[in-house]
C-alpha cells in the first residue's frame, strides 16, 4: 500500500517538473521570436510612427526595440529592455496581459514574459 502511494507521489512530482520545463522553454521561444530582426524592424517602425504623434516616452540612449507592439497601443515607453506599450483598459490586449499577470502571480512567479518582454509580478 505504501509503495503505491510512493509511486503515485513520484509520478505527480515528475509531471509538475515536466510542466515547469515546458513553460520555461515556451517563454524562451517567445522572447527569441520577438527579438528576431524582422520583428524588431516592425516594432521600430511602429514606435517611430507613435513618436511623431508624441506618444513615446523615455527614449533612452541605447533603447531596445524588442517585443511586439499590438494594434491599439495608446503609448510606448522605450527602455534598454525593450519597447513597453500601454493599451486601453477594456481592450482584448489589456485583458490578455491581465490574465498572464494573474496566472504568473498565482503561480508564485516573480517574473513572467508577455509579447516578448519580461514583467515583474510585484503589486503596487
Amino acid at each position: 500500500m505504501a509503495f503505491k502511494k510512493l509511486k503515485k507521489f513520484i509520478k505527480t512530482k515528475r509531471a509538475k517538473s515536466i510542466k515547469k520545463d515546458v513553460k520555461t522553454a515556451t517563454s524562451a521561444k517567445t522572447t527569441a521570436k520577438y527579438s528576431k530582426p524582422k520583428q524588431v524592424a516592425k516594432t521600430k517602425t511602429k514606435v517611430t510612427k507613435m513618436a511623431k504623434k508624441g506618444k513615446v516616452t523615455g527614449a533612452a540612449k541605447g533603447a531596445s526595440y524588442t517585443g511586439k507592439i499590438r494594434k491599439g497601443a495608446t503609448s510606448v515607453k522605450q527602455t534598454k529592455g525593450g519597447s513597453y506599450a500601454t493599451y486601453k483598459k477594456k481592450s482584448k490586449t489589456a485583458g490578455s496581459f491581465r490574465s498572464a499577470f494573474a496566472t504568473a502571480s498565482k503561480g508564485g512567479k516573480k517574473t513572467f514574459t508577455w509579447d516578448g518582454r519580461k514583467y515583474s509580478t510585484k503589486k503596487k
